[in-house]
């Protein structure tokens, strides 16, 4: 579990999540995720608006072959009538050739802001070094 917080003049950014890893047997394990965020640009600019997101996402690991097949989705709400709120909804998989400080994932999905409509395709490469 984690929390954040971030102030800078009138900006301010406050954040929660959850990560959870349950090994069923040797041959697998159930993976989630949970992120909470909520940005208040404040006076930054005016075509900033009030945002909350939240990220949810779950996968079955295989350490054997390092894989893990996922879906996820997110909210995206905009307190201002600047723009629609924004649903993501995706799934993949993910190659842990570094056990979680190396990843390769790739997924697909779609984006509906209520007005429109987008497939979309990602390739994403995470490194972490401590």
């Amino acid at each position: 579990m984690g929390a954040s917080y971030d102030e800078q003049a009138t900006y301010r950014a406050q954040g929660l999540d959850a990560f959870l890893d349950i090994p069923f047997t040797e041959m697998m394990a159930l993976t989630t995720q949970v992120d909470y965020i909520r940005w208040m640009p404040g006076s930054i600019g005016t075509a900033l608006s009030d945002t909350a997101d939240w990220v949810v996402e779950a996968g079955i690991y295989f350490p054997s072959i390092k894989l893990q097949p996922f879906v996820q989705y997110e909210d995206q709400r905009l307190e201002s009538g600047l723009a629609s709120d924004t649903r993501y909804f995706q799934g993949g998989v993910g190659y842990y050739f570094a056990g979680y400080n190396g990843n390769l994932k790739v997924s697909g999905g779609f984006k509906d802001t209520g007005v429109t409509y987008a497939n979309e395709i990602t390739l994403q490469l995470q490194g972490f070094y401590f």
